[in-house]
């Protein structure tokens, strides 16, 4: 069920059905692309699909990756997604930075991200990974704010 592929307290209880009519039911998150923010960021080139491979290969490169781990029906990713997220100053620290940014799309249950998340000893979303060369990933908290994808991210 969505509830149990929540990692987040604040997801799983927003995920549960709501009754017909009620508020919840009302503000059901929307689909990602109806957000023009998200499709802004989306449309501008600057998340790429996630990829173990891609991941990989921009490590073997010296390069740092951020991975947002998330999905439509997540409440709590579809926040982060609007503020933290698309804060310009994130976009300027990671082109600064070199940093590939990457989202894996957890919405359908991809077996391959499944697998991403056990190795990083998650079983849901949101999930916020950055992979620097050489080092061990660095897992944010599943609220971000500006300052603490900033903080993260290398300068």
């Amino acid at each position: 069920s969505k509830l149990s592929a929540c990692s987040s307290v604040t997801c799983a209880r927003l995920q549960r059905p709501a009754a017909s009519g009620s508020i919840a039911a009302q503000t059901q998150p929307l689909a990602r692309a109806a957000d023009p923010t998200v499709a802004q960021a989306d449309a501008q080139g600057r998340w790429q699909a996630w990829s173990q491979a891609k991941v990989d290969a921009a490590l073997a490169r010296g390069e740092s990756v951020f991975v947002d781990f998330t999905a439509a029906w997540c409440v709590t990713c579809q926040f982060n997604e609007r503020t933290a997220l698309a804060a310009p100053e994130v976009w300027q620290r990671a082109r600064q930075s070199n940093v590939l940014m990457l989202r894996a799309d957890w919405t359908s249950r991809d077996d391959a991200i499944t697998r991403a998340l056990a190795a990083l000893g998650r079983s849901g979303v949101p999930t916020y990974a950055l992979h620097r060369p050489n080092q061990p990933p660095v897992l944010l908290p599943e609220l971000l704010t500006t300052s603490i994808v900033l903080a993260a991210l290398p300068q």
